[in-house]
């Protein structure tokens, strides 16, 4: 849910209607299992003004509030570091633009999330073997998680890739174990 954005071209691309900050999660939140989405980044991705992310099935309303700000949710932001309850932690070692390709990798039975810029993850993680994964906080672990992404800039966009219909431009054509979706890069082992 999201106050002053909208979701267009198949709720696959969030656009922020307002110059505050505003998030866009997924329809369906996951309780169990291993799920991975892909995002591409805004063409005026800049400073602070865009993050991907997770956000627990809280109560708590997203509108006017960005991942990484709350307890209750944690993102990646564009200088690379993730942060939770608006503390930053060193992840990615660098930081993304509007180039980029974001994956996301949610793992429900570890409790932990996974950032990837371009293929490759932050902190030497391993989603597929629960190597170097953040931590999904312990006052809202057991809780139902949703991914998405954040905007705080009036003009952006982000689009998303959940595996089914995408604007993304896809040369690669990844799927998952089971053959589904339609990626940039491989889903992790496990994941779908």
């Amino acid at each position: 849910y999201n106050s002053n954005g909208k979701l267009i071209e198949g709720a696959t691309r969030f656009y922020n209607g307002s110059g505050g900050a505003d998030t866009s999660i997924s329809t369906i939140a996951v309780a169990n299992g291993k799920w991975y989405a892909e995002f591409k980044t805004p063409s005026n991705v800049a400073g602070g003004n865009a993050m991907v992310g997770v956000a627990a099935n809280s109560g708590d309303s997203v509108s006017g509030r960005f991942l990484g700000q709350d307890a209750w949710s944690v993102g990646l932001l564009t200088d690379g570091n993730y942060r939770i309850n608006n503390s930053a932690t060193s992840y990615l070692g660098s930081t993304w633009n509007n180039t980029e390709i974001l994956s996301v990798a949610l793992d429900m039975d570890n409790k932990k999330v996974y950032f990837a810029k371009n293929g490759t993850w932050g902190n030497s993680g391993n989603p597929a073997t629960g190597t170097n994964g953040i931590a999904l906080p312990s006052a809202y672990e057991d809780y139902e998680w949703f991914i998405g992404a954040s905007l705080v800039n009036y003009t952006d966009t982000f689009n998303a890739n959940f595996g089914g219909f995408t604007i993304i431009s896809i040369s690669s054509g990844n799927t998952d174990e089971n053959g589904y979706g339609t990626f940039e890069y491989a889903p992790p082992s496990g994941y779908y």
